[in-house]
């Protein structure tokens, strides 16, 4: 990968190009993940880091005596990460004190992530970092859909088997149930859910490929 990007950069100073996309994400990676959570832009530090359409644009602003400094992506993802999000900034006036009411260690998204790979960690994978802000991507592990035997103690997310029934495997998972708990858990965090790898019962007409939901 290092390589590649090296020989993209140096083309693109030779003979020109968007030496932009080296940073990006591109659109045929994210397509090979089962669904993808996207992240509400207010709870986003940075936006400049994400994966679609961050700003990696220098900036012309005005130091000391009006001289124009020049700002780099790095500097404002800085600045930004500094403040916070600005729904959680505290608006402060003269009259009041903020200096015992700082919020330490809430990170949502952060928290959500963490939920959700304790809880589905067995039928998943979720990836996260700052460098993709924006998006929550989720792949089904392998052994997700395999059939297994019926038991009361093991039913949580399980249906029964449709066709080719067998002593040995009655139940499968049942992905519909999965994603409309991961819906639940992510209603504050997560605005949009774009199901990539449709796994559910194709009898099933209230098919979770069309999960949505807009912002509060």
């Amino acid at each position: 990968l290092a390589r590649q990007s090296y020989r993209h950069l140096m083309s693109c100073l030779s003979v020109g190009g968007d030496w932009k996309a080296v940073f990006r994400e591109s659109t045929s990676s994210l397509r090979s993940y089962s669904a993808l959570l996207r992240v509400d832009k207010s709870l986003i530090l940075d936006p400049n880091c994400s994966c679609a359409g961050g700003d990696l644009s220098i900036n012309q602003n005005k130091g000391k005596g009006g001289i124009e400094v020049p700002e780099s992506p790095f500097t404002r993802g800085m600045r930004q990460r500094y403040l916070g999000p600005k729904s959680l900034r505290r608006k402060v006036y003269k009259n009041l004190s903020t200096s015992d009411e700082v919020l330490y260690d809430w990170q949502p998204v952060e928290h959500l992530v963490a939920c959700l790979r304790q809880k589905f960690g067995s039928y998943a994978v979720f990836f996260y970092n700052n460098l993709a802000p924006d998006v929550i991507a989720m792949l089904w592990r392998p052994s997700t859909f395999v059939t297994q035997p019926f038991s009361a103690m093991n039913s949580n997310y399980k249906r029964p088997v449709m066709d080719e029934w067998q002593s040995d495997s009655l139940v499968v998972t049942n992905p519909d149930d999965i994603m409309r708990e991961i819906h639940h858990l992510s209603r504050n965090v997560v605005v949009d859910i774009l199901v990539l790898d449709d796994k559910s019962d194709k009898s099933n007409k209230n098919s979770t490929s069309s999960l949505k939901r807009k912002a509060a």
